[in-house]
């Protein structure tokens, strides 16, 4: 089974290539993502940024597991818990109090709870089982290798394949997770970055070049600029394109209010290309009021546009699921 990494919102961890976003609420601050592999739901996660005196993670569970199991009594449902589980290595998640416990009734779910003392963050992350399928070294690896705060200043986004790492300033502005088309839209500040991964790379460049192609499906978005220049080059082993463009000058912008038309005099780099290991397009655009300004470059260089099992900026595979046969370590 193929492994590759899933991120949002600050939250990461390693998952089955087959278990791909389903839903998504909140925000950095609060929120939960639920993943599914078409059939049934595999993962779910929530979380929270508290300040001022946090509960233990004894105590979070305790309430948790009393809410369970008033729900199933309700219901007329039987429910069995086992709480401290030993399934991850001694030492891991060492930033962070945790407590691993599972849960059987109608469905099965191993669960890791956690406060973190870095970010403040807590948060509840659940792996299902289907069938009768050992789930326990799923839930391991996925478990050990949590992070819910950016590494080295970034933070690492994953969805559907699509990894990359951006620097911790920027917050989501928007998204667009259409089928064949996906759009992660960030800014800090007066600086915008956007990354687009889009589907049918051969259909897409059918009778056109690279250049065509772009200059047509980001026509909307390059109307505040000068037309752009392009330089031949290659991005993570493939021909790409460096895209520069100076913002339009203001007597050619007549019918944009004044405050826009001085808001929008901003210069546009980026780095277009094809990957033929997953027929797709890439663009990584980058708005900024300084003219030398590098950042689609510097995050270009970690995307993994068809390594999706190797975390962005190291050389390392998502660890092999071999480490944890079920039995290991101890919970705290």
């Amino acid at each position: 089974m193929k492994w590759t990494w899933f991120g949002w919102q600050g939250l990461s961890f390693p998952v089955p290539e087959e278990w791909n976003l389903g839903k998504i609420t909140g925000d950095a601050r609060s929120g939960s993502v639920r993943l599914d592999d078409g059939e049934v739901v595999r993962v779910e996660a929530e979380w929270r940024e508290l300040e001022g005196r946090v509960p233990g993670v004894t105590t979070l569970v305790d309430r948790y597991v009393e809410k369970l199991t008033k729900r199933a009594s309700k219901s007329g449902a039987r429910i069995e818990v086992k709480r401290r589980v030993q399934l991850i290595p001694e030492g891991s998640l060492p930033d962070k109090d945790w407590e691993v416990f599972v849960w059987r009734g109608e469905a099965r779910a191993y669960n890791l709870a956690w406060r973190c003392r870095t970010c403040g963050r807590i948060g509840l992350l659940r792996v299902f089982a289907k069938g009768s399928e050992d789930i326990g070294r799923y839930a391991g690896r996925i478990f050990s290798n949590l992070e819910d705060h950016p590494t080295e200043g970034r933070r690492l986004w994953g969805i559907y394949g699509m990894v990359l790492m951006v620097p911790e300033g920027f917050k989501l502005e928007e998204h667009s997770l259409r089928t064949g088309h996906i759009r992660l839209a960030f800014k800090e500040g007066g600086r915008t970055l956007t990354v687009d991964r889009v589907s049918l790379a051969d259909i897409m460049l059918r009778g056109r070049t690279l250049k065509d192609w772009f200059l047509d499906f980001f026509d909307k978005s390059l109307r505040d600029f000068e037309r752009p220049s392009f330089e031949g080059t290659s991005f993570l082993g493939h021909p790409g394109l460096r895209v520069f463009a100076p913002p339009k000058k203001l007597w050619k912008r007549p019918f944009f209010p004044t405050f826009d038309r001085v808001r929008r005099s901003l210069f546009l780099r980026g780095c277009i290309w094809r990957c033929d290991d997953t027929n797709t397009l890439w663009a990584v655009m980058a708005t900024s009021k300084e003219r030398d300004d590098l950042l689609a470059e510097e995050v270009t260089k970690d995307v993994s546009c068809h390594k999706s099992s190797h975390k962005p900026g190291s050389d390392a595979q998502v660890p092999s699921g071999s480490q944890f046969p079920g039995q290991m370590g101890a919970g705290r």
